[in-house]
């Protein structure tokens, strides 16, 4: 059975598309189309950063450290296992402006140093569908981007990337149907009713929203 559920990464500090020439960091990929300018995120570099997530969420709910690689595979997928989850973006592109590294907004100033990167504070919003017995995992991911431990593009270390995980399930699920976003924590308390019994014990639990439950 396949769970779908729409997702909304919400800005609360800008994220990194790239750096300008010069630079040496990397930012978040993306495409540039050549019939005009304006920039996507692939659901690649969206797909990467939910693994990220996925793997800091499940290291701190004490899931073993050794099993990690091999659940994440058959989440996503490997070299030679095609993953339970499907992606497809919702943001037709983004707005982009420029900002000086370390926050010095003033571009007009040339002193000082530092990197002009383009940053974007426009939603990312995509689709997801995938298989309810690894659905679980997916939500330690999204309560890693929640609580800030999983950021979202370059410059990490700087504050930049901080994003808030709002949802509403899609309209293939049972039982369920909602019009309006949820933010992640009231998405977990109205999911308790829904014919999806391995995701909701999950959930209900407390290793998504308390402490960390046991994973022996």
């Amino acid at each position: 059975m396949f769970f779908e559920l729409d997702v909304r990464l919400v800005p609360v500090t800008p994220y990194i598309i790239r750096a300008r020439s010069g630079s040496r960091r990397r930012g978040v990929s993306f495409i540039k189309g050549s019939w005009s300018a304006e920039h996507i995120i692939p659901s690649s570099s969206v797909k990467g950063f939910l693994r990220g997530s996925c793997r800091v969420g499940l290291l701190m709910c004490g899931y073993p450290d050794a099993r990690i690689d091999g659940l994440l595979e058959r989440v996503f997928g490997g070299v030679s296992r095609k993953g339970s989850i499907r992606l497809i973006m919702r943001t037709p592109s983004v707005q982009v402006e420029e900002m000086k590294e370390g926050f010095t907004l003033d571009l007009s100033s040339t002193s000082g140093g530092g990197v002009l990167v383009e940053v974007s504070r426009t939603p990312v919003v995509f689709k997801v569908l995938i298989q309810e017995d690894v659905a679980p995992v997916l939500f330690f991911g999204f309560k890693a981007i929640d609580d800030g431990l999983a950021r979202f593009g370059g410059f990490k270390s700087r504050g930049l990337g901080l994003m808030r995980v709002e949802a509403r399930l899609g309209g293939i699920n049972p039982g369920f149907s909602s019009e309006r976003y949820l933010t992640f924590r009231k998405l977990i308390e109205e999911m308790s009713s829904l014919d999806f019994p391995t995701l909701c014990r999950t959930l209900s639990s407390n290793a998504i929203l308390g402490s960390p439950a046991s994973t022996k």
